[in-house]
């Protein structure tokens, strides 16, 4: 059986009109899921309750990232421990930034030795954090989703009509 040049054709307008969107909307619609959880826990984390805690150790470690271009980045990590109903949990915040001052600021604020507020999941001490609340980095994910799903979906609805337009 011989295939014929319009047929390849037709198989590759079917293929970028009706399967090429949908990689953009699934991808998409994760981020955007894991994206509104992360946002649903911060919210949570205001509510969760704290112990006392202390720094155990407070440093910055200054790299050339990859995938920031080749940029310098300071990571600033603060590990420390505290204690839920006599059992003892460790902890650990990071934070990486571009700016040093940013990075030392908050090694300012967390010191080695310095007595802390830990806030834990009610359920799971193991999941805590030092600083509780929404942040301006927990709406990367949503927003990176919907640049995804927007295109994906103007692409699955407007793809298929072109390609009818071209015949």
């Amino acid at each position: 059986m011989v295939k014929t040049t319009s047929g390849k054709i037709n198989l590759i307008k079917f293929i970028f009109s009706r399967i090429f969107p949908w990689p953009f909307i699934i991808t998409g619609v994760l981020l955007l899921f894991f994206g509104v959880k992360g946002i649903i826990a911060a919210i949570e984390s205001k509510t969760w309750p704290h112990s006392d805690g202390t720094v155990i150790t407070a440093s910055i470690r200054r790299y050339i990232s990859s995938s920031a271009r080749g940029r310098t980045q300071h990571l600033a990590e603060i590990h420390y421990e505290f204690f839920v109903n006599n059992n003892g949990y460790d902890g650990y915040h990071r934070h990486t930034s571009p700016d040093a001052g940013e990075a030392a600021g908050l090694i300012e604020r967390f010191p080695k030795g310095e007595r802390i507020t830990v806030y834990y999941r009610p359920d799971n001490p193991a999941k805590n954090l030092l600083e509780p609340g929404l942040r301006a980095k927990n709406w990367i994910m949503p927003l990176g989703g919907l640049l995804f799903i927007v295109p994906g979906v103007l692409l699955a609805v407007f793809l298929p009509r072109l390609m009818k337009k071209a015949d």
